[in-house]
């Protein structure tokens, strides 16, 4: 295990978690907001399976951990909806998408 490793990658999982909810609270423009929180999503994944070969440092565990953080980056993007009247990010109850926003009231594509 490759201790000196640990401290970057907490510190850069703090970073990405608390700059993208301030930079997602902030935003007001749903198109925006949608391909701000994809890319977070797949940033969040990158920094995630970086740090598991970093820590590790074997490519087993590596494409062990692959598939299902794969996985939860798709049904992210898949499921979380941004609202296009108040561009609110609606998640889902139960792995099944909303169809109307809980802030606002409406209907959600």
């Amino acid at each position: 295990m490759h201790q000196q490793y640990v401290l970057p990658f907490v510190a850069g999982w703090a970073a990405l978690g608390i700059g993208g909810a301030v930079l997602l609270g902030q935003l007001r423009s749903p198109p925006v907001k949608r391909i701000v929180w994809r890319v977070l999503t797949g940033l969040a994944g990158v920094i995630f399976l970086a740090a598991v070969w970093l820590l590790d440092g074997s490519i087993k565990n590596l494409l062990f951990m692959a598939p299902p953080v794969l996985l939860i980056l798709l049904l992210n993007v898949w499921l979380v909806r941004v609202c296009d009247s108040c561009a609110a990010l609606v998640q889902p109850r139960y792995l099944v998408p909303s169809n109307f926003c809980p802030k606002c009231g409406a209907p959600l594509q």
